[in-house]
Formats: structure tokens, C-alpha cells, sequence
């Protein structure tokens, strides 16, 4: 099966309402965490936030439905990349075919929000560090004896 034809059938269902999701990062993971994390095992998927953030906006059923077409055209001939050099990676069909169900703009918002909050999260892992006192010994000094 195509992409185009598995995007065909999807638009015949009702279009997926739009959420917010700009702020997830410090809301409640979502009930199914398992059905993400295996999702994106399954995917090879390292941008496990990302997916999540997807899961939220489609629900489950649609998000399983993708989850299966990308499967099948992973194991038909694939899906090429914008330019056609390359097949796309299983995580890369899964992004195309869910910013096609969500719709661009939705997509690109998922997706700048993901990138906030990986831009914060880089941040508090730097004041972290920054604010760590090397601890000194019983003379005053941190180097090692």
C-alpha cells in the first residue's frame, strides 16, 4: 500500500480537533505511557517526547492506526523522502503520515513545542551543573590526593 492511499482513508474520518500541547512537558504523562515507549521502540524512534505529544492529539485509536499503516508500508516498498533520494526511517513514515492526519499547522506547533521544552530541559541540565559546588577536603583544597 501507498501513503496516499492509507492518507485517503484517514481523511474519510472525522478530522482530529486540535489540543493544546504546548505546555505537555510538565503536565501529566499520558495514561498509556507503555503504548508509546513500545510504539517508538518499534519505530526506532528516539524522540519518545515527540511521539507522546502526537499520541495526545490523535488519541489512541488514531494513533494506533498510524502506528499499523506505517508498519505496512514499511514492509511494502516504503515511503521516499521529500526529495526521493532515500527511503524514509519508520519513524520518519510515522511523522509524515500523523502531520497528515493532525494537519501542518497543528504539526509544526506539536513540534515547536517539543523543541521548547527540549531547549528548557538542555537549560535546567546547565544551571544544574552550574550551580554545583565542588566539594573540598579536610584542607580547603578539591584536588584529589
Amino acid at each position: 500500500t501507498s501513503g496516499k492511499i492509507i492518507l485517503e482513508s484517514m481523511e474519510n474520518e472525522t478530522s482530529v480537533p486540535e489540543k493544546d500541547v504546548t505546555d505537555q512537558a510538565v503536565r501529566p504523562q499520558t495514561d498509556r505511557p507503555t503504548e508509546v515507549t513500545e510504539a517508538c521502540k518499534e519505530l526506532n524512534e528516539e524522540n519518545v517526547d515527540l511521539v507522546r505529544r502526537i499520541f495526545e492529539c490523535l488519541g489512541a485509536d488514531k494513533f494506533v492506526k498510524i502506528l499499523k499503516d506505517t508498519k505496512e508500508i514499511q514492509a511494502g516498498k516504503g515511503l521516499k523522502t521529500a526529495d526521493g533520494s532515500r527511503n524514509r526511517t519508520a519513524g520518519g513514515v510515522f511523522l509524515f503520515l500523523a502531520s497528515e492526519v493532525i494537519g501542518r499547522n497543528e504539526f509544526n506547533r506539536i513540534c515547536s513545542a517539543n523543541r521548547k521544552a527540549k531547549r528548557k530541559l538542555k537549560q535546567q541540565e546547565k544551571d544544574r551543573h552550574r550551580n554545583v559546588k565542588p566539594k573540598l577536603d579536610s584542607k580547603g583544597s578539591n584536588h584529589p590526593k
